[in-house]
């Protein structure tokens, strides 16, 4: 920049617009991750993402669902602080582009920050292709995600080994009176059971990986009475379907309830700004109504200021010419005293040279 450029303030105040607007999503971001870990720590891990437990009342919160209600306010206090700021603002002074610092702009910045989705395709299918589920893959949410999708791997490993170690103790005790018919309805009731209880986004891959393991232990399940490996394998793949039922339906809710949680997000979006407009209008109204009355108030007291002026003004020219009437009459006064003075002395001279001639012509009658 030249030394003798002179600053337009007009850039400088967009620039501090600009610094304000980062700021405040900064400080948003700071208190999103704050308030999202202690929410997590208040709920406890793990949890659904995207769907409540129905089976467990102490697990009302999923993941997804605590991310958007605190999303939802610091995108309120987003427009709070910074929409008034923004009405005087007319774009970016260092080549990025002015949309960026808009309402919407800002929101969606803080929303990148909070948490970046990507969209996955289902095995549903909906008219005009495949259904397609929001899964995290970046921002703050993502460390949460990953440290729940790690705890549920642990609690679903966990259950599953708790409700198949009775079956286990069975099997390896050679009790006789444990045939092969009850084994298969045990490893049913291990999945209801299993469905039941687990919890998290990885219930299903863990699932997955126990029946894989349940395969690898028929050689054990030899020595039940009445044991037949194509009833075996006909069994695995009736509890497989199963769980692609349930796993396909829970897919199918999930995906429901996101549709409709985006859609009022968006509604209560949309909402906020509208209300933040009709408060910057009533704002702007109001600013408008007291600078017009200010206006008022200097224009009365230019014109009373303007009228005492020229009311003094008047009275001092009353004032001037009062003296100056003082002073002619006083002028004339000495004038006649003055003439009165020369009337009387012309006139005693007039009467002094009268008498001197009388003389003169007495003496010269005499002679």
């Amino acid at each position: 920049n030249s030394p003798d450029a002179i600053p337009c303030i007009t850039d400088t105040w967009q620039a501090a617009i600009e610094i304000r607007c980062r700021k405040v999503v900064e400080t948003l971001l700071s208190e999103y991750q704050s308030e999202m870990e202690r929410k997590v720590s208040e709920v406890g891990l793990p949890m659904e993402e995207d769907l409540p437990s129905d089976t467990d009342p102490a697990k009302p919160f999923t993941l997804y669902g605590i991310h958007r209600s605190i999303l939802l306010r610091k995108t309120k206090s987003l427009t709070k602080q910074i929409g008034h700021f923004l009405s005087s603002y007319s774009g970016s002074q260092d080549g990025e582009s002015p949309s960026v610092f808009t309402i919407e702009g800002l929101q969606a910045e803080l929303e990148r920050g909070t948490a970046v989705f990507k969209e996955e395709a289902t095995a549903q299918k909906v008219p005009g292709g495949e259904a397609r589920r929001k899964v995290v893959t970046g921002g703050i949410l993502l460390q949460y995600a990953q440290r729940n999708h790690s705890s549920s791997r642990s609690s679903c490993a966990q259950l599953f080994g708790h409700l198949y170690k009775a079956i286990d103790e069975r099997v390896k005790a050679a009790d006789h009176s444990y045939a092969f018919e009850q084994l298969l309805e045990d490893l049913k009731q291990l999945q209801r059971n299993y469905f039941g209880k687990a919890i998290g986004p990885a219930k299903w891959e863990v699932y997955d990986e126990k029946q894989v393991f349940v395969k690898s232990q028929q050689e054990g399940y030899k020595v039940l009475h009445g044991y037949k490996k194509k009833a075996f394998d006909e069994a695995q793949k009736v509890t497989e379907a199963h769980a692609e039922v349930a796993k396909a339906e829970e897919s199918l809710c999930i995906l429901k309830t996101q549709m409709k949680n985006d859609a009022e997000l968006n509604r209560q979006r949309i909402q906020d700004l509208e209300q933040q407009h009709k408060e910057d209008m009533q704002k702007f109204q109001s600013d408008q109504l007291e600078k017009m009355e200010m206006e008022r108030e200097m224009a009365e007291n230019f014109v009373k200021a303007q009228m005492t002026q020229m009311a003094e003004m008047a009275k001092d020219n009353r004032e001037q010419m009062s003296q100056q009437y003082e002073m002619v009459v006083k002028m004339m006064d000495t004038m006649s005293k003055q003439n009165q003075e020369s009337m009387s002395v012309l006139t005693q001279t007039v009467d002094s040279y009268s008498e001197a001639l009388a003389k003169m012509s007495s003496h010269s009658g005499g002679g």
